[in-house]
């Protein structure tokens, strides 16, 4: 397509109230501020198709009628229902579950008789009364809730569930928070923001630097106390007893 057939709905705009189009204000006041942002032709081939189908009038025709997505989401959850997510469920079986579902979906229960037919399973006639009785409790459930009673009563629960939390939370205050709790369960104060933190002044408090002094001072001391043990014991080669003297054992000379 040309860029006038691309732009061609557009709003044209003016000088004194110009167009959100880049291109349309272009071609009025003769700038070339427009450039051309858009996907490679490489993918545009690929995806044009799509697009075009995408925006048939016909389809679009289709779509005035507000028609939802809750058909497709009935028939999701029961492919889900023969076969559950919360249980590993490999190729094989998720297609059987689909099948089944597809079949359920279109022609109700009573297409499961043709099924066992097809894998020389017998059933007899209370087979076919069970399903049909299940088609006909799931055609009663699905009409008993499109009345306008149930719809009624529905958004009164969840309305009476929504007042019900908030007022829970209203009493009971905050009960998951990231960080927002100690060792002990209870809530911790909120931390001031930066802009009213103060900010550190570099300087320790007198009691950090009193104890500071006297730790370095007892470990002076104990370096000394540690020396001067050391030089005793080697000039006199014993060892330092507990009341401060050294004992010594004379070195026997060895025997032949």
């Amino acid at each position: 397509k040309t860029e006038e057939e691309r732009h061609q709905y557009c709003p044209e705009g003016s000088l004194e109230k110009p167009s959100w189009c880049k291109w349309k204000q272009d071609s009025i006041a003769g700038t070339t501020t427009y450039k051309e942002k858009g996907l490679p032709h490489v993918f545009f081939d690929e995806l044009i198709d799509q697009f075009l189908k995408l925006s048939d009038p016909e389809l679009l025709d289709r779509c005035k009628e507000g028609y939802t997505q809750n058909a497709n989401e009935s028939f999701n959850s029961l492919i889900w229902t023969i076969a559950p997510k919360r249980k590993f469920a490999g190729y094989r079986m998720v297609k059987i579950a689909t099948n089944l579902a597809t079949a359920l979906f279109n022609d109700g229960a009573g297409s499961y008789q043709s099924v066992m037919n097809k894998l020389n399973l017998p059933s007899t006639q209370h087979t076919l009364t069970a399903l049909r009785l299940l088609d006909s409790m799931r055609v009663k459930k699905a009409e008993d809730r499109a009345t306008e009673e149930k719809k009624l009563r529905r958004a009164f629960l969840r309305q009476s569930k929504a007042k019900k939390t908030e007022e829970q939370k209203r009493k009971e205050g905050p009960t998951y928070e990231a960080g927002a709790f100690g060792e002990d369960g209870q809530p911790q104060p909120k931390r001031a923001r930066k802009s009213s933190a103060k900010k550190p002044t570099g300087r320790k408090s007198a009691t950090t630097r009193e104890v500071t002094a006297r730790q370095s001072a007892a470990g002076k001391a104990r370096g000394k106390n540690s020396r001067a043990k050391l030089t005793a014991t080697s000039r006199f080669g014993g060892r330092d007893n507990s009341d401060g003297s050294s004992s010594s054992k004379a070195r026997m000379p060895d025997e032949p």
